[in-house]
Protein backbone atom coordinates (compact mmCIF):
# COMPACT_ATOMS: atom_id res chain seq x y z
CA UNK A 1 0.00 0.00 0.00
CA UNK A 2 1.07 3.55 -0.72
CA UNK A 3 2.71 4.83 2.54
CA UNK A 4 0.72 8.06 2.39
CA UNK A 5 -2.50 6.12 1.96
CA UNK A 6 -1.58 3.92 4.91
CA UNK A 7 -1.16 7.01 7.10
CA UNK A 8 -4.42 8.33 5.70
CA UNK A 9 -6.30 5.24 6.83
CA UNK A 10 -4.80 5.63 10.29
CA UNK A 11 -6.16 9.17 10.44
CA UNK A 12 -9.73 8.27 9.39
CA UNK A 13 -10.06 4.99 11.28
CA UNK A 14 -12.28 6.36 14.06
CA UNK A 15 -14.90 7.56 11.57
CA UNK A 16 -14.53 4.81 8.99
CA UNK A 17 -17.59 2.83 10.07
CA UNK A 18 -19.87 5.77 9.31
CA UNK A 19 -20.16 4.40 5.78
CA UNK A 20 -22.08 1.39 7.06
CA UNK A 21 -24.78 3.57 8.63
CA UNK A 22 -26.11 4.20 5.14
CA UNK A 23 -25.62 0.74 3.67
CA UNK A 24 -24.33 -2.34 5.49
CA UNK A 25 -23.97 -4.25 2.20
CA UNK A 26 -26.20 -7.16 3.25
CA UNK A 27 -25.60 -9.00 -0.01
CA UNK A 28 -21.94 -9.46 0.86
CA UNK A 29 -22.79 -10.63 4.37
CA UNK A 30 -25.37 -13.12 3.11
CA UNK A 31 -22.85 -14.48 0.61
CA UNK A 32 -20.18 -14.94 3.27
CA UNK A 33 -22.62 -16.55 5.68
CA UNK A 34 -23.79 -18.99 3.02
CA UNK A 35 -20.27 -20.01 1.99
CA UNK A 36 -19.20 -20.58 5.59
CA UNK A 37 -22.32 -22.57 6.48
CA UNK A 38 -22.45 -24.74 3.36
CA UNK A 39 -18.79 -25.73 3.67
CA UNK A 40 -18.68 -25.84 7.47
CA UNK A 41 -15.59 -23.66 7.46
CA UNK A 42 -14.00 -23.29 10.89
CA UNK A 43 -10.64 -21.57 10.40
CA UNK A 44 -11.04 -18.25 8.62
CA UNK A 45 -8.72 -15.40 7.64
CA UNK A 46 -9.74 -11.95 6.47
CA UNK A 47 -7.03 -9.90 4.76
CA UNK A 48 -7.54 -6.16 4.82
CA UNK A 49 -10.03 -6.33 7.68
CA UNK A 50 -10.10 -2.61 8.41
CA UNK A 51 -12.19 -1.83 11.49
CA UNK A 52 -13.50 -5.38 11.77
CA UNK A 53 -16.96 -4.81 10.30
CA UNK A 54 -17.10 -8.19 8.56
CA UNK A 55 -15.48 -10.03 11.46
CA UNK A 56 -18.32 -8.91 13.69
CA UNK A 57 -20.79 -10.16 11.13
CA UNK A 58 -19.45 -13.71 10.90
CA UNK A 59 -18.29 -14.44 14.43
CA UNK A 60 -20.46 -16.78 16.46
CA UNK A 61 -20.19 -19.58 19.01
CA UNK A 62 -19.70 -22.45 16.57
CA UNK A 63 -16.06 -23.10 17.42
CA UNK A 64 -14.77 -20.93 14.61
CA UNK A 65 -11.26 -19.55 14.76
CA UNK A 66 -11.20 -16.21 12.99
CA UNK A 67 -7.97 -14.44 12.12
CA UNK A 68 -7.64 -11.06 10.47
CA UNK A 69 -4.98 -8.60 9.42
CA UNK A 70 -4.63 -5.08 8.14
CA UNK A 71 -1.65 -2.88 7.36
CA UNK A 72 -3.19 0.10 9.20
CA UNK A 73 -2.61 0.11 12.95
CA UNK A 74 -5.33 2.73 13.32
CA UNK A 75 -7.88 0.44 11.72
CA UNK A 76 -6.77 -2.48 13.89
CA UNK A 77 -7.15 -0.41 17.05
CA UNK A 78 -10.77 0.19 16.10
CA UNK A 79 -11.25 -3.50 15.28
CA UNK A 80 -9.92 -4.51 18.69
CA UNK A 81 -12.74 -2.60 20.37
CA UNK A 82 -15.37 -5.00 19.07
CA UNK A 83 -13.57 -8.18 17.97
CA UNK A 84 -11.75 -9.29 21.10
CA UNK A 85 -12.42 -12.98 20.40
CA UNK A 86 -10.59 -12.88 17.09
CA UNK A 87 -6.88 -13.05 16.34
CA UNK A 88 -5.80 -9.72 14.84
CA UNK A 89 -2.37 -8.83 13.53
CA UNK A 90 -0.73 -6.08 11.51
CA UNK A 91 0.65 -7.20 8.15
CA UNK A 92 1.04 -6.31 4.51
CA UNK A 93 -1.20 -8.46 2.30
CA UNK A 94 1.82 -9.37 0.17
CA UNK A 95 3.98 -10.25 3.15
CA UNK A 96 1.75 -12.32 5.38
CA UNK A 97 3.74 -13.85 8.28
CA UNK A 98 1.95 -17.17 7.85
CA UNK A 99 4.16 -20.01 6.71
CA UNK A 100 2.70 -23.20 8.16
CA UNK A 101 -0.84 -21.97 8.78
CA UNK A 102 -3.78 -23.43 6.90
CA UNK A 103 -7.20 -21.83 6.56
CA UNK A 104 -10.57 -23.13 5.39
CA UNK A 105 -11.53 -19.71 4.05
CA UNK A 106 -9.53 -16.62 3.13
CA UNK A 107 -11.51 -13.58 2.09
CA UNK A 108 -11.20 -9.87 1.50
CA UNK A 109 -13.90 -7.26 0.97
CA UNK A 110 -13.21 -4.20 -1.16
CA UNK A 111 -9.52 -4.43 -0.36
CA UNK A 112 -7.73 -6.14 -3.26
CA UNK A 113 -7.20 -2.83 -5.07
CA UNK A 114 -5.11 -1.65 -2.11
CA UNK A 115 -2.64 -4.55 -2.35
CA UNK A 116 0.65 -3.90 -4.11
CA UNK A 117 0.66 -7.14 -6.12
CA UNK A 118 -2.82 -8.55 -6.66
CA UNK A 119 -1.68 -11.55 -8.69
CA UNK A 120 0.90 -12.56 -6.08
CA UNK A 121 -1.61 -12.23 -3.24
CA UNK A 122 -4.01 -14.65 -4.92
CA UNK A 123 -1.20 -17.11 -5.67
CA UNK A 124 0.15 -16.91 -2.12
CA UNK A 125 -3.32 -17.24 -0.60
CA UNK A 126 -3.85 -20.57 -2.33
CA UNK A 127 -0.80 -21.95 -0.55
CA UNK A 128 -2.42 -21.08 2.78
CA UNK A 129 -5.68 -22.91 2.08
CA UNK A 130 -6.54 -26.31 3.47
CA UNK A 131 -7.88 -28.95 1.05
CA UNK A 132 -11.29 -27.83 -0.23
CA UNK A 133 -10.63 -24.37 1.20
CA UNK A 134 -11.84 -21.26 -0.62
CA UNK A 135 -10.47 -17.84 -1.50
CA UNK A 136 -13.22 -15.23 -1.86
CA UNK A 137 -12.58 -11.77 -3.29
CA UNK A 138 -15.39 -9.21 -3.02
CA UNK A 139 -15.11 -5.90 -4.81
CA UNK A 140 -16.03 -3.58 -7.64
CA UNK A 141 -14.70 -2.91 -11.12
CA UNK A 142 -14.99 0.73 -12.25
CA UNK A 143 -15.21 -0.50 -15.88
CA UNK A 144 -18.17 -2.80 -15.25
CA UNK A 145 -21.19 -2.39 -17.51
CA UNK A 146 -23.04 0.84 -16.75
CA UNK A 147 -21.65 1.43 -13.26
CA UNK A 148 -20.84 5.07 -12.61
CA UNK A 149 -19.82 7.40 -9.81
CA UNK A 150 -20.29 11.12 -9.82
CA UNK A 151 -16.95 11.61 -8.05
CA UNK A 152 -15.24 10.65 -11.28
CA UNK A 153 -16.88 13.62 -13.00
CA UNK A 154 -15.65 16.22 -10.54
CA UNK A 155 -12.32 15.06 -9.13
CA UNK A 156 -9.61 15.05 -11.74
CA UNK A 157 -7.59 11.87 -11.97
CA UNK A 158 -9.84 9.71 -9.77
CA UNK A 159 -11.19 7.52 -12.55
CA UNK A 160 -7.79 7.20 -14.22
CA UNK A 161 -6.22 6.19 -10.89
CA UNK A 162 -8.94 3.63 -10.25
CA UNK A 163 -8.38 2.02 -13.63
CA UNK A 164 -4.79 1.49 -12.54
CA UNK A 165 -5.63 0.32 -9.01
CA UNK A 166 -8.64 -1.92 -9.62
CA UNK A 167 -8.03 -5.04 -11.69
CA UNK A 168 -10.98 -5.93 -13.91
CA UNK A 169 -13.18 -8.83 -12.90
CA UNK A 170 -11.80 -10.70 -15.91
CA UNK A 171 -8.22 -10.12 -14.77
CA UNK A 172 -8.99 -11.35 -11.27
CA UNK A 173 -10.48 -14.55 -12.66
CA UNK A 174 -7.35 -14.99 -14.75
CA UNK A 175 -5.21 -14.57 -11.61
CA UNK A 176 -7.23 -17.35 -9.96
CA UNK A 177 -6.72 -19.63 -12.95
CA UNK A 178 -3.00 -18.90 -13.08
CA UNK A 179 -2.72 -19.74 -9.38
CA UNK A 180 -4.23 -23.16 -10.05
CA UNK A 181 -7.65 -22.72 -8.47
CA UNK A 182 -10.40 -25.09 -9.50
CA UNK A 183 -14.01 -24.17 -10.12
CA UNK A 184 -13.46 -20.41 -10.25
CA UNK A 185 -16.81 -18.65 -9.85
CA UNK A 186 -18.12 -15.16 -10.61
CA UNK A 187 -21.27 -13.93 -8.89
CA UNK A 188 -22.93 -10.54 -8.47
CA UNK A 189 -23.77 -10.22 -4.78
CA UNK A 190 -24.72 -6.58 -4.28
CA UNK A 191 -25.98 -3.68 -6.38
CA UNK A 192 -25.99 -0.10 -5.17
CA UNK A 193 -27.81 2.66 -6.99
CA UNK A 194 -27.99 5.94 -5.10
CA UNK A 195 -29.23 9.17 -6.63
CA UNK A 196 -28.50 12.32 -4.67
CA UNK A 197 -29.84 15.76 -5.45
CA UNK A 198 -28.22 19.16 -5.15
CA UNK A 199 -29.87 19.50 -1.74
CA UNK A 200 -28.22 16.44 -0.19
CA UNK A 201 -25.13 15.51 -2.22
CA UNK A 202 -22.86 17.41 0.17
CA UNK A 203 -24.06 15.10 2.96
CA UNK A 204 -22.68 12.05 1.18
CA UNK A 205 -20.14 10.44 3.57
CA UNK A 206 -18.10 9.27 0.59
CA UNK A 207 -17.65 12.87 -0.50
CA UNK A 208 -15.66 13.72 2.61
CA UNK A 209 -11.87 13.80 2.23
CA UNK A 210 -11.50 10.61 4.24
CA UNK A 211 -14.65 8.98 2.93
CA UNK A 212 -12.92 6.88 0.28
CA UNK A 213 -9.44 5.90 -0.80
CA UNK A 214 -10.05 7.79 -4.04
CA UNK A 215 -10.34 11.15 -2.27
CA UNK A 216 -7.85 10.24 0.43
CA UNK A 217 -5.19 9.97 -2.26
CA UNK A 218 -5.83 13.47 -3.58
CA UNK A 219 -3.86 16.50 -2.48
CA UNK A 220 -5.79 19.03 -0.41
CA UNK A 221 -5.67 21.41 -3.36
CA UNK A 222 -7.12 18.92 -5.85
CA UNK A 223 -9.76 17.85 -3.34
CA UNK A 224 -10.85 21.48 -2.86
CA UNK A 225 -10.99 21.96 -6.64
CA UNK A 226 -13.35 19.01 -6.93
CA UNK A 227 -15.61 20.31 -4.17
CA UNK A 228 -15.66 23.71 -5.87
CA UNK A 229 -16.75 22.05 -9.13
CA UNK A 230 -19.65 20.41 -7.32
CA UNK A 231 -20.69 23.71 -5.73
CA UNK A 232 -20.52 25.33 -9.16
CA UNK A 233 -22.63 22.56 -10.72
CA UNK A 234 -25.23 23.02 -7.99
CA UNK A 235 -25.26 26.80 -8.39
CA UNK A 236 -25.61 26.87 -12.18
CA UNK A 237 -27.83 23.76 -12.18
CA UNK A 238 -25.64 21.94 -14.68
CA UNK A 239 -26.02 18.79 -12.59
CA UNK A 240 -29.44 18.01 -11.11
CA UNK A 241 -28.59 14.55 -9.83
CA UNK A 242 -25.43 12.87 -8.58
CA UNK A 243 -25.41 9.14 -9.24
CA UNK A 244 -23.48 6.40 -7.47
CA UNK A 245 -23.98 3.03 -9.13
CA UNK A 246 -21.81 0.08 -8.13
CA UNK A 247 -21.86 -3.66 -8.65
CA UNK A 248 -20.16 -5.71 -5.95
CA UNK A 249 -19.12 -9.10 -7.22
CA UNK A 250 -17.62 -12.22 -5.71
CA UNK A 251 -14.83 -14.06 -7.44
CA UNK A 252 -13.94 -17.29 -5.70
CA UNK A 253 -12.03 -20.49 -6.18
CA UNK A 254 -11.42 -23.72 -4.31
CA UNK A 255 -8.21 -25.50 -3.47
CA UNK A 256 -9.20 -28.93 -4.76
Amino acid sequence: MNPELKLGYNSISKDYNNRYKFNELPGIYNSLKKIIAENNYKIILEVGCGTGHWLNKIQDKKNRKIFACDISTGMLKEALKTTADNHLFCADANRLPLFKSKFDLIFCVNALHLFDDKRAFISDAKKLLSPNGSLCIYGIDPRFRDDRWYLYDFFEGCYKNDLLRFPSFENIREYFNQAGFDNTQFEIVEKIHTVRTAENVLDDPFLQKGGSSQLLMLSENNYKKGIEKIHSAIKNKSAKTFVSKFTFSLISGKNI
